[in-house]
């Protein structure tokens, strides 16, 4: 089951390969030096370039792991100024582990060395993968390629062709094999070829939400993702191609042929945000649309907006993305009129550390903008949502108490409703 990024447009990969034609594997010593020189130096290309992310290394034995280490040390004596990532009181501090000692352990980045290959003493296949080639090994294997939360660079001296799968057996070195074939190709070493499957959709409902958002001037991808499970629709942005501004799931096929409650409406959509579509996501119910679909397009273009964090100049604003129809808002002098043109990128909302460090104005707008994007929401979900916006892994009594005297207001004001079984959506 894999799922996409809101960048997956510009072709970009969380997966790196990165590829040493002349590593040889020294198969007395159990090392291959080259592999050892180049991770040590991708080591600090990471601090240099993405020092606030985690970082850490695995390889496939103990000797390479020692040897890794050993080359980082001679590249370190000359850079003293790159000291405090190494420094074992951080919060998430960096290692070098090998295959046999990493499980449990995560990090923003992996990066991942093979060193096995083309035998330095024989100049022959040796078709030696270690602690894979064993009963089991293929467990190893995933634990090693799922350490990483944002992405994985893998470095080796060969690619998935030099496995011979008339050779070997083992399904450790199988998967190894397949594993190269996608860190080197992408999307494409898949069994599904493609990213988006360019105009299909599952239902006319997906179809005419598609076709509204294009009359707005929109542009619209479907069926986003390259495995199991896909986006319904996306909106591309307006400035950067290369990315994706909005996802917007419908209550289709999709959603359906998930197994059950917990993985359509909570796991998915965690896995989702932490890939990147926080903020990004709406889901539009096929009764709403039946209903009124002007409203449901209305909903979309305040998250769009939203997904921008273009300033909102009023709680509860009609938003027109292209000269259209007339639309009644509820205070002429407060409609505010957004065009393409007028979209550009602002910060992404601040975290706290301390409910008492959130300032007033940051709840509601935070609780607005997800009661636009999930549509009608029990109200315990959208003060979970809402914490975690805010940065907190949980959602305790003063956090749960603040963020509801904050919707008791916004229900006075009017700016949100109950509808009943301890649910709320925004006014619009």
């Amino acid at each position: 089951m894999t799922f996409p990024s809101p960048d997956d447009l510009d072709g970009s990969t969380a997966v790196r390969f990165v590829h040493l034609p002349d590593g040889r594997w020294r198969s007395k010593a159990g090392i291959n030096p080259l592999e050892a020189k180049r991770t040590a130096e991708l080591v600090l290309e990471h601090i240099q370039r993405h020092g606030g992310r985690s970082l850490g290394v695995i390889t496939f034995n103990q000797k390479q792991q020692l040897a890794v280490l050993d080359e980082l040390m001679e590249l370190r004596k000359n850079r003293p100024d790159l000291e405090p990532f190494f420094r074992e009181d951080r919060p998430e501090p960096f290692f070098v582990k090998n295959l046999e000692n990493v499980q449990g352990d995560e990090r923003d980045r992996i990066i991942l060395s093979v060193a096995y290959g083309l035998n330095e003493e024989t100049d022959r296949d040796s078709m030696s993968f270690g602690p894979l080639n064993r009963v089991g090994g293929e467990r190893r294997l995933n634990v090693a390629v799922t350490r990483a939360r944002e992405a994985i660079t893998l470095v080796s001296s060969i690619r998935s062709d030099y496995i011979d799968l008339n050779r070997t057996k083992a399904r450790g070195a199988r998967l190894l094999r397949a594993y190269l074939d996608y860190a080197e190709h992408g999307p494409t070493g898949l069994a599904s070829k493609s990213v988006e499957t360019g105009g299909q959709f599952e239902s006319p409902f997906e179809e005419a939400v598609a076709n509204a958002l294009k009359e707005i001037g929109l542009e619209v991808r479907t069926r986003i993702g390259c495995g199991g499970f896909r986006i319904d629709l996306a909106v591309v942005h307006p400035e950067h191609p290369g990315r994706y501004v909005l996802g917007i799931e419908c209550d289709g096929a999709t959603y359906h042929r998930t197994a059950t409650a917990r993985d359509r409406d909570r796991i998915r959509q965690e896995v989702l945000e932490e890939l990147g579509w926080r903020g990004r996501l709406i889901r539009i119910w096929s009764t709403d649309w039946i209903r009124n679909p002007a409203h449901q397009i209305e909903r979309i273009a305040l998250a769009f907006r939203e997904a921008l964090r273009l300033p909102v100049t009023s709680p509860t604003p009609v938003i027109s993305l292209i000269d259209g129809p007339d639309v009644s808002p509820p205070s002429p002098a407060a409609e505010p009129i957004l065009r393409i043109r007028d979209f550009r990128d602002i910060e992404p909302t601040p975290r706290f550390a301390d409910i008492e460090d959130v300032p007033d104005g940051e709840i509601p707008r935070i609780l607005l903008r997800l009661a636009v994007t999930f549509g009608v929401t029990p109200r315990e979900d959208l003060i979970t949502s809402t914490a975690r916006e805010l940065g907190f892994g949980r959602t305790g009594k003063r956090i749960s108490a603040r963020i509801e005297s904050v919707i008791q207001g916004l229900v006075q004001q009017g700016r949100l409703r109950n509808v009943g079984d301890e649910r709320l959506g925004v006014t619009i």
